[in-house]
């Protein structure tokens, strides 16, 4: 019995049968250490280039507008490509075909004119969402027949298998920058002026630039890591098993669930789904500093680019190992404590980056700082996308694309000004963007926003369920709510007899709280549909507040 079956949208195929396991216990394993193996081996060539982008490709700042061209294209590929190539492909050869694009990335750095490294980078973007959603799908079926097999819940299965995925994954970052240390090992010397937390790129010593790695140490490194992935697509082909997809479409209904996987993106099936945009952009953001300034203007700036695949290395080990233990330890804590644990280990690790003022003979903490900073992504990487795997697999299948346009729009962002800011600058965005997503890290944010609503005297029945104007759930209710202070437009679903209240425009009314003239609580919109323009600088001040005075860490 085939158990996978398409649906509309699709980035990910839906059990039609669920008891019955269609792979051995013995297969599931097996498949599940040669996927793991196929993406180490991948990964190691291609993340031992992606690290050394910013610090060897810094002419024209080719290697960062590669990465920036690479995740804008896989905005797209997120949204129409995943459902469109894992239907004409299967999930193993859609696999096969996105680490053709990488391959192609890897090899491009040989020789790294601009257009070339360009066009490989747009198809790295194209290839990435399609190959990342199959190999999620991928682990989530054979962690379902793990559960059937063991008789035990799928989301412990799931939590397992991406742990051990992600803890044999992890040791890429070892090998690959074992591999760059040695072959540049005498490539180049270190600036040692301006580093850490003073280091402005715009400014930055062309010491450490790419006429320091000479052609033959280049050709040498671009040929180990293009072997690699000759070797990994190899690997995958011959060894992986097939899961296929019952169903087969035409091009129209392809194109079609494209289109209804975009639509799907203004469309929230689960209030807590929204607030998980700001966390899975943030396990973008945090990498994304880590490669792209951290290497150059910490560790390439004070000990030289030789030393950026050795410090790495340390984080790589520690991803390693925190994959596997916080996959683990999840079944029994929670994943509320494990994302305070690595919230925790950011904080620690910035402040420290803000009070050190590098020295070479003090390099000991460039391995500390990559090390913890491997711990916290670890966490933020395995359980992120077990949560959504978890939660969505079933209810909302264009989850997994949702979940990879948010990573991309991140790397987007932190890319797009990583060279042209100072370190602290990049810092002290790191702070704040942390400070936000920490309070909306906990499923408990729900209940805190019911009791700051109802302790202003807002009331609703949770228990309702015929969407009168009067009664509402929770989550509609809070959708509603943000919805209105948002767009500035609709109706809140909470109700409240308003102290004072002033007239914009025609039907349109804002209420103010007992507070004080400064804070919106509600606005009705007796028409629903029109947009209210708020003409007075007063009232936008009186918007910004509201929404400074409702963030639960203030």
């Amino acid at each position: 019995i085939d158990p996978l079956k398409s649906t509309s949208p699709d980035n990910q195929p839906t059990i039609i049968n669920d008891t019955i396991p269609i792979f051995s216990i013995r297969k599931i394993y097996k498949n599940l250490i040669l996927l793991s193996l196929s993406f180490i081996i991948l990964f190691t060539a291609y993340n031992g280039m992606v690290t050394l982008q910013s610090s060897l490709n810094t002419k024209n700042n080719v290697g960062v507008n590669s990465l920036i061209i690479t995740y804008s294209f896989l905005i797209f590929s997120s949204i129409a490509l995943t459902g469109v190539c894992m239907d004409l492909f299967g999930l193993k050869f859609t696999i096969i075909i996105g680490a053709i694009g990488y391959i192609f990335y890897i090899a491009a750095n040989i020789k790294p004119l601009p257009v070339l490294m360009y066009i490989s980078a747009a198809l790295v973007g194209l290839a990435a969402a399609p190959l990342w959603t199959a190999k999620a799908t991928y682990l989530n079926q054979i962690a379902r027949y793990h559960a059937q097999h063991k008789n035990q819940s799928h989301e412990i299965s799931v939590s397992l298998f991406f742990g051990i995925f992600f803890a044999l994954f992890g040791t890429n970052t070892i090998w690959g920058n074992v591999i760059s240390y040695f072959v540049l090992n005498q490539s180049s010397v270190a600036q040692k002026i301006n580093c850490g937390v003073h280091f402005n790129p715009t400014s930055a010593s062309p010491t450490n630039t790419t006429q320091n790695v000479d052609d033959t140490t280049r050709y040498i490194l671009c040929g180990i890591f293009t072997g690699m992935g000759l070797l990994s697509m190899l690997l995958l082909f011959l060894t992986l098993d097939s899961i296929a997809l019952t169903q087969k479409q035409t091009m129209k209904q392809l194109l079609k669930k494209s289109l209804e996987v975009l639509l799907s993106l203004k469309e929230w099936k689960h209030i807590d789904q929204f607030f998980l945009i700001p966390i899975t952009m943030w396990t973008t953001i945090e990498t994304a500093f880590l490669t792209a300034q951290f290497t150059r203007g910490f560790i390439t700036c004070l000990i030289g680019i030789r030393y950026v695949g050795l410090v790495m290395v340390c984080n790589g080990i520690f991803q390693a190992l925190s994959s596997y233990i916080f996959g683990r330890l999840v079944k029994y804590t929670g994943r509320i404590f494990v994302f305070s644990i690595a919230a925790l280990i950011n904080y620690a690790m910035i402040i420290l980056m803000f009070l050190w003022e590098p020295k070479s003979s003090q390099m000991v903490l460039l391995f500390v700082i990559a090390g913890f900073w491997g711990i916290a992504d670890a966490i933020w990487q395995t359980q992120v996308i077990a949560t959504y795997t978890v939660l969505y697999s079933d209810t909302d299948p264009s989850a997994l694309a949702k979940y990879r346009l948010w990573k991309a729009i991140g790397f987007v962002i932190t890319y797009s000004y990583s060279s042209y800011v100072t370190i602290r600058t990049s810092l002290i965005l790191l702070l704040i963007y942390l400070s936000i997503i920490y309070r909306f890290l906990t499923k408990d944010l729900f209940e805190y926003l019911h009791k700051l609503f109802v302790d202003r005297g807002y009331s609703f029945d949770e228990n309702n369920q015929d969407n009168s104007d009067i009664n509402f759930s929770i989550d509609d209710a809070i959708v509603q709510h943000f919805s209105t202070l948002v767009t500035l437009h609709g109706q809140t679903l909470y109700k409240k007899s308003p102290i004072r209240q002033v007239t914009l425009e025609s039907n349109t009314k804002v209420f103010f709280d007992q507070m004080g003239d400064n804070r919106i609580l509600c606005m009705t919109d007796d028409s629903f549909d029109s947009i209210v323009v708020l003409k007075t600088i007063n009232l936008f001040k009186a918007l910004v507040q509201f929404h400074l005075g409702a963030l639960p860490f203030t």
